[in-house]
């Protein structure tokens, strides 16, 4: 699980493996993240890392704000092959909200 702060702005970095074996991204066509109901896509806006093998999602400070603290907020993603064949992660993952105090943006 991650914790995030509300107003908290930087890239995010998801590592993903299907049945406990590293990704191999030259077979992939598209990754979805869905987050809190924004939708972000690689490799639209989404960068991937190849070094580290993790994708990195930007989250800005308005996004991070919207979030309700004490939350635990999934992170929902799908993939799309080359194949055609489309497969979502069985288990979101978590993301935990805690409280800012301030609320303006830096």
């Amino acid at each position: 699980m991650t914790a995030i702060k509300q107003g908290d702005s930087y890239y995010l970095s998801v590592s993903i493996t299907l049945d406990e074996e590293r990704l191999d991204i030259e077979m992939v066509e598209c990754v979805e993240f869905y987050l809190n109901g924004r939708r972000k896509l690689w490799p639209d806006n989404v960068v991937y890392v190849q070094k580290t093998d993790t994708f990195q999602i930007h989250l800005t400070q308005e996004e991070t704000f919207s979030w309700t603290q004490s939350t635990f907020i999934p992170l929902d993603i799908r993939l799309k092959f080359t194949s055609g064949d489309v497969i979502g992660l069985p288990k979101p993952l978590s993301i935990n909200v805690s409280r800012a105090l301030s609320k303006e943006v830096l």
